[in-house]
């Protein structure tokens, strides 16, 4: 199951006409990354509707985890904060967009999962690190109380 693609799917099937219509003529003014994703060929019905299933899938499998536990800790990015400019980012020696640095959050978006992410650390370079904390569905509170001892504990006093 890759959330991503889920994600490049769904947006596309659900946001082509309403970017149609925002954009118009003005597409070459858009962001490279984006025309790219706009040009993408638009889903057909049956790939929207597995994707939804899919992502209905991935809903269950979280309601079942949180029936367990009360939060995922996990990461945020597999990466410390790259420079706003960036063109790529280094995972393990190679190169991806800026936007994988985010795969481990889209879960969550999908299934409408409360998370936040709280500073735990920082880099050698004195760049932030972050953790995510993640909770089941209508469980912001928890997500929020549970973010606040994260942080105190990576920084106390």
């Amino acid at each position: 199951l890759d959330a991503n693609e889920l994600t490049l799917r769904l947006y596309a099937a659900e946001s082509g006409a309403y970017f149609e219509e925002v954009v118009g003529d003005r597409a070459s003014e858009l962001h490279p990354a984006m025309r790219r994703r706009l040009d993408l060929p638009p889903a057909t019905l049956a790939d929207y509707v597995a994707a939804e299933a899919a992502v209905e899938r991935l809903r269950r499998d979280l309601a079942a985890f949180f029936r367990r536990y009360d939060v995922l800790l996990c990461p945020t990015a597999p990466v410390v904060a790259p420079p706003h400019d960036a063109e790529e980012i280094r995972i393990g020696g190679a190169a991806f967009a800026p936007r994988t640095s985010m795969r481990a959050t889209i879960p969550f978006a999908l299934t409408g999962s409360p998370a936040l992410t709280v500073p735990f650390s920082r880099s050698p370079e004195g760049l932030p690190i972050g953790v995510q904390l993640v909770g089941g569905r209508f469980e912001d509170e928890t997500v929020l109380r549970a973010g606040t001892l994260v942080e105190r504990a990576a920084y106390p006093g």
